[in-house]
């Protein structure tokens, strides 16, 4: 198993470092004729939306799983990291918070409409109920709603094989 340590902001260096271990649990599979697990331990409050879902996308091609820990956070757009994995633990004490994209500046409806289907798209995609879209829409940017275990759980972000 190689395990990748997702800390501080998403951004592209993020999706770069994921990139790489992708490349090197290849080399692994090449050079020990098995597969190599690819595991994310995330602790972290968020970033670049579009990195998250990249990121989240590429897990999501290689069967990866992710991990939050106790104390750990999975906020922001690490969910739609969390989203990607398939197989994903959220342990007690962990927590994931949500909120609505921040959209900077620019906040035209063309932008807004346009940042909502890529949200959208992004949950069905990685399989997750739009529920989950429903309430991050539903919570300010600059505020977190952190997921109770029941939600984690129905919203399908809680799923180990």
């Amino acid at each position: 198993m190689l395990t990748v340590r997702l800390r501080g902001i998403i951004d592209d260096s993020r999706l770069r470092l994921l990139e790489e271990a992708v490349r090197r649990a290849g080399d692994a599979h090449r050079a020990l004729g098995r597969r190599v697990e690819l595991r994310v331990d995330a602790n972290t409050p968020g970033g670049a939306v579009f990195a998250a879902m990249e990121i989240g996308r590429l897990l999501r091609r290689e069967s990866a799983s992710m991990h939050v820990a106790p104390g750990a956070e999975c906020s922001s757009a690490c969910v739609f990291v969390l989203m990607g994995a398939t197989t994903r633990r959220v342990a007690a004490g962990a927590r994931v918070g949500i909120h609505r994209p921040s959209l900077g500046d620019a906040r035209s409806s063309a932008l807004v409409e346009a940042m909502t289907a890529q949200v959208v798209l992004c949950a069905e995609q990685m399989q997750v109920p739009n529920r989950i879209v429903d309430a991050m829409m539903a919570t300010p940017a600059d505020r977190l709603r952190y997921l109770t275990r029941a939600e984690l759980a129905d919203w399908v972000l809680v799923v180990q094989r």
